[in-house]
């Protein structure tokens, strides 16, 4: 399984020192690709040369025996070393900088003049072709859930996660959007994408259920916090108190509304109103935020909507998110993919018999294989899985509740019948 995931595929690498970056809590990883060299820049204490054994030492000391930092980046040198004409790595720090450049001649080792910050930067050098778009599209695909920011010639790549769908005719793609927030931002937390993004139907952020006559590719979108399912069990999770929030609208003709939201509140709505609403005449577009989320936990980095004059708005940490479309294909596996240290791993199946869930989960204590991009099925995945069951009950119960007011919301009588076959949803 480790030969098959690192070295069959020559661009592992890349995951690798991502959670390298992130173990070693890096604030940011730099990549500057060229045609014929990638640049990779971060911070890390731990990787530190100077404080590290020899260099042959450390290419070859047992895996097990070395931090989940040091594990990651050893695993990305030995994945980047086939196909390499020479890999260089450096670091440099107030104490000095050491740094050795690998070719096929054997290994070179040096000395390096020390710099001014204290956390050693770390820079590592391949020289290679570089197939840039598609090496560029792992990284967006892998880390979109990332913790730090992931840079690709100066341009970030994670922050927008979620797959945009058109629904069928006027309704919705997505039948639900479950969040699970977070109360701080810690290193395995996961960096929701700015939500105005990703607009919905209806909204519920912790005081029920609320139709403020908006439009998007989703129906229904929820705040949740974790609570331990069973008496004195030891949680999954961090518990968080349960979200108690209350949606803002503000309507304009002229002027867009979301230009006077204040820059601290979650932007959730920045759009036109949906048609039924009895004072639609009025306004054009409505933004709908959400205030006083302080005791959230969000990403250090802020989120720029489009356009000019649009404050940058806070990016929400979670730990867990289902989403579910509304019609997937007959058949459709539930799966849920595992983030550890900044990256999604290879998804897993979940006994679930809502057709086509999405699960995504920030675990930084679930098993991995030797590779580190493989969660495991042990003990703990299985009572991950039975969360996930109840969880799904509630999910199908709030659905249906809320489809019963289907006919304010204009919803072709045709998809709602399929939708409530394909998930068994009630009717009433």
């Amino acid at each position: 399984m480790l030969a098959e995931k690192l070295f069959n595929d020559p661009s592992a690498f890349l995951l690798k020192l991502v959670q390298a970056a992130v173990a070693s809590h890096s604030s940011a990883i730099h990549f500057q690709a060229r045609p014929d060299r990638l640049v990779v820049r971060f911070h890390s204490a731990e990787l530190d040369l100077t404080q590290l054994p020899e260099v042959e030492e450390l290419l070859r000391r047992p895996l097990e025996d070395a931090s989940p930092a040091v594990r990651c980046f050893l695993l990305a040198l030995h994945a980047a070393r086939p196909g390499t004409e020479e890999l260089a790595y450096a670091t440099r720090s107030a104490s000095g900088g050491r740094g050795f450049v690998l070719t096929t001649a054997g290994l070179q080792t040096m000395n390096l003049a020390g710099a001014r910050q204290q956390v050693a930067e770390c820079v590592l050098l391949l020289r290679r072709a570089i197939p840039e778009s598609s090496w560029r599209g792992l990284l967006e695909r892998r880390c979109c859930f990332c913790s730090i920011p992931v840079v690709w010639n100066g341009r970030r790549l994670n922050g927008r996660p979620f797959r945009q769908a058109a629904g069928e005719g006027a309704a919705p793609f997505w039948l639900a959007q479950r969040l699970y927030l977070r109360a701080h931002h810690p290193a395995d937390s996961m960096v929701l994408p700015p939500l105005h993004a990703q607009p919905a139907w209806c909204y519920d952020v912790g005081s029920g259920l609320q139709d403020c006559w908006s439009r998007g590719s989703t129906l229904l979108h929820q705040w949740r916090s974790y609570a331990s399912p069973l008496l004195g069990a030891e949680p999954l999770f961090e518990r968080v108190a349960t979200p108690r929030f209350h949606l803002a609208a503000r309507r304009g003709w002229m002027t867009p509304p979301e230009w006077f939201v204040p820059a601290s509140d979650v932007l959730l709505y920045a759009g036109s109103i949906r048609p039924g609403d009895p004072f639609r005449n009025l306004a054009r577009r409505q933004a709908l935020s959400v205030s006083g989320v302080s005791s959230l936990g969000y990403a250090p980095w802020s989120g720029r909507p489009s356009g000019w004059f649009r404050p940058e708005r806070p990016m929400l940490c979670s730990q867990a998110s289902l989403r579910l479309p509304a019609l997937a294909e007959p058949g459709a596996r539930s799966l849920v993919h595992t983030v550890w240290n900044g990256v999604l791993l290879e998804p897993r199946e979940l006994p679930a018999d809502l057709g086509g869930l999405e699960v995504t989960v920030c675990d930084a204590r679930g098993g991995v294989d030797l590779s580190g991009l493989v969660p495991l099925r042990n003990e703990r995945s299985a009572r991950l899985d039975d969360w996930l069951w109840r969880e799904c009950t509630t999910l199908r119960d709030d659905l249906g509740g809320l489809l019963v007011w289907s006919d304010k919301m204009r919803l072709p009588l045709r998809w709602l019948k399929a939708v409530r076959q394909r998930h068994r949803l009630r009717s009433s």
